[in-house]
Protein backbone atom coordinates (compact mmCIF):
# COMPACT_ATOMS: atom_id res chain seq x y z
CA UNK A 1 0.00 0.00 0.00
CA UNK A 2 1.49 3.42 -1.20
CA UNK A 3 1.08 6.10 0.93
CA UNK A 4 1.39 10.06 0.18
CA UNK A 5 2.66 12.52 2.75
CA UNK A 6 2.13 16.44 2.15
CA UNK A 7 3.44 18.83 5.05
CA UNK A 8 1.95 22.39 4.97
CA UNK A 9 3.46 23.94 7.63
CA UNK A 10 6.15 25.89 5.78
CA UNK A 11 4.92 28.53 4.00
CA UNK A 12 7.54 29.02 1.30
CA UNK A 13 6.75 29.95 -2.23
CA UNK A 14 8.82 26.99 -3.40
CA UNK A 15 6.32 24.11 -4.55
CA UNK A 16 7.28 21.19 -6.73
CA UNK A 17 5.20 20.44 -10.23
CA UNK A 18 2.76 18.09 -10.74
CA UNK A 19 5.13 15.89 -12.73
CA UNK A 20 7.13 15.50 -10.30
CA UNK A 21 4.73 13.99 -7.79
CA UNK A 22 3.61 11.57 -10.62
CA UNK A 23 6.96 9.99 -10.98
CA UNK A 24 7.36 9.97 -7.60
CA UNK A 25 4.57 8.13 -7.38
CA UNK A 26 5.56 5.86 -10.34
CA UNK A 27 8.31 5.28 -8.20
CA UNK A 28 6.45 4.28 -5.42
CA UNK A 29 4.46 1.59 -7.72
CA UNK A 30 7.31 0.02 -8.61
CA UNK A 31 8.66 -0.36 -5.04
CA UNK A 32 5.05 -1.76 -4.35
CA UNK A 33 4.89 -4.21 -7.26
CA UNK A 34 8.06 -5.56 -6.34
CA UNK A 35 6.59 -5.85 -3.02
CA UNK A 36 8.37 -3.38 -0.64
CA UNK A 37 6.75 -2.51 2.45
CA UNK A 38 5.27 0.23 3.63
CA UNK A 39 6.00 2.38 0.99
CA UNK A 40 5.36 6.26 1.25
CA UNK A 41 5.93 9.16 -0.40
CA UNK A 42 7.30 12.29 1.46
CA UNK A 43 6.62 15.69 -0.03
CA UNK A 44 9.58 17.88 0.67
CA UNK A 45 9.17 20.77 -1.70
CA UNK A 46 8.30 23.06 1.16
CA UNK A 47 11.12 21.65 3.27
CA UNK A 48 14.42 21.39 0.92
CA UNK A 49 15.48 22.81 -1.98
CA UNK A 50 17.37 19.43 -2.75
CA UNK A 51 14.43 17.32 -3.00
CA UNK A 52 10.75 17.59 -3.77
CA UNK A 53 9.60 14.45 -3.01
CA UNK A 54 11.21 11.48 -1.16
CA UNK A 55 10.49 7.84 -1.58
CA UNK A 56 10.57 5.03 0.92
CA UNK A 57 10.05 1.35 1.30
CA UNK A 58 11.26 -1.63 2.71
CA UNK A 59 12.87 -4.53 1.48
CA UNK A 60 12.83 -7.97 3.62
CA UNK A 61 16.46 -9.09 1.56
CA UNK A 62 19.74 -7.39 -0.09
CA UNK A 63 18.53 -9.14 -3.80
CA UNK A 64 14.99 -7.79 -3.09
CA UNK A 65 16.15 -4.20 -2.49
CA UNK A 66 18.70 -4.11 -5.79
CA UNK A 67 16.08 -5.31 -7.78
CA UNK A 68 13.53 -2.36 -6.13
CA UNK A 69 16.46 0.40 -6.73
CA UNK A 70 17.31 -1.04 -10.13
CA UNK A 71 14.33 -1.00 -11.32
CA UNK A 72 13.59 2.44 -10.48
CA UNK A 73 16.62 3.64 -11.81
CA UNK A 74 15.77 2.34 -14.93
CA UNK A 75 12.39 3.83 -14.66
CA UNK A 76 14.17 7.30 -14.07
CA UNK A 77 16.30 6.86 -17.53
CA UNK A 78 12.94 6.12 -19.48
CA UNK A 79 11.89 9.28 -18.01
CA UNK A 80 15.39 11.53 -18.64
CA UNK A 81 15.45 12.09 -14.71
CA UNK A 82 18.82 12.04 -13.89
CA UNK A 83 19.99 10.04 -11.03
CA UNK A 84 22.60 12.02 -8.76
CA UNK A 85 23.99 9.49 -7.00
CA UNK A 86 23.80 5.76 -4.87
CA UNK A 87 24.96 5.31 -1.38
CA UNK A 88 24.59 1.71 0.26
CA UNK A 89 24.00 -0.30 -2.72
CA UNK A 90 26.97 -2.68 -1.71
CA UNK A 91 25.50 -3.33 1.95
CA UNK A 92 22.89 -5.22 3.03
CA UNK A 93 20.45 -3.03 5.28
CA UNK A 94 19.67 -0.36 2.89
CA UNK A 95 19.79 1.76 -0.68
CA UNK A 96 19.56 5.48 -1.00
CA UNK A 97 19.27 6.62 -4.73
CA UNK A 98 19.19 10.76 -4.95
Amino acid sequence: MMTISTDSTNNTDRTASADTLKLACRCARVADELRGGETIVLDLSRVTPIADYFVITTGTSRRQMHAIADEINQLMKETDSRRIGIEGYDGDTWVLQE
